[in-house]
């Protein structure tokens, strides 16, 4: 089912890409339908609150089809990961995408080892944390962060024992600003 889930994300993401796009689910009926019958998902996305990073768009789906937690960097914390986990023992959605993304600007904070204020500390420290070798490229720490938080989110016993079990599957990628394009890596 997994795969099928994830054939679903890629077929929706190239329709985005080659703007061949088409949202169907949204509007007054499909308001109505989710409000009746709530709220079944078929995949969490993980990702980026940056305003150029839309899941529901760059994967050509509509309302209810996506469950979306989004936070600067993909930073993880307690509400992030109790969203998470909500989205995999409740909702039972079966594929958890990690989406990091090109020119991330928290990315790029901690990348530039640039001192913040406030908590916005947090979120490039954390990023930080998640840099193992200096690196020579921007996206490489993007794709090390993705990794980091993948292997993070296995520190959750729901979401760990989800995956275990083959109720979840678990990805990481990388959305292209530029071109529209998602790449997915296991």
């Amino acid at each position: 089912m997994e795969n099928k889930i994830l054939q679903r994300l890629i077929d929706g993401n190239k329709k985005y890409a080659e703007d061949k796009f088409s949202f169907e689910n949204i509007g007054k009926t499909r308001r109505r339908e989710v409000f009746e019958n709530g709220q079944h998902p078929f995949a969490t996305i993980l990702t980026c609150s940056d305003s150029r990073v839309v899941p529901e768009f760059i994967f050509n789906c509509g309302i209810g089809e996506l469950f979306t937690v989004r936070v600067a960097g993909s930073v993880l914390d307690k509400s992030v990961i109790g969203s998470v986990e909500y989205a995999v023992k409740h909702l039972k959605t079966p594929v958890l995408v990690v989406l990091g993304h090109q020119h991330c600007g928290a990315v790029t904070a901690a990348f530039n080892n640039s001192e913040e204020p406030c908590d916005i500390k947090f979120i490039v420290d954390e990023i930080k944390n998640s840099m193992k070798d200096k690196k020579t490229s921007l996206d490489e720490v993007i794709d090390e962060n993705t990794d980091f938080i993948k292997s993070s989110l296995m520190n959750s016993e729901v979401i760990a024992s989800a995956v275990k079990k083959n109720e979840v599957l678990l990805v990481g990628a990388y959305y292209s600003l530029e071109t529209g394009k998602v790449t997915f890596y296991l």
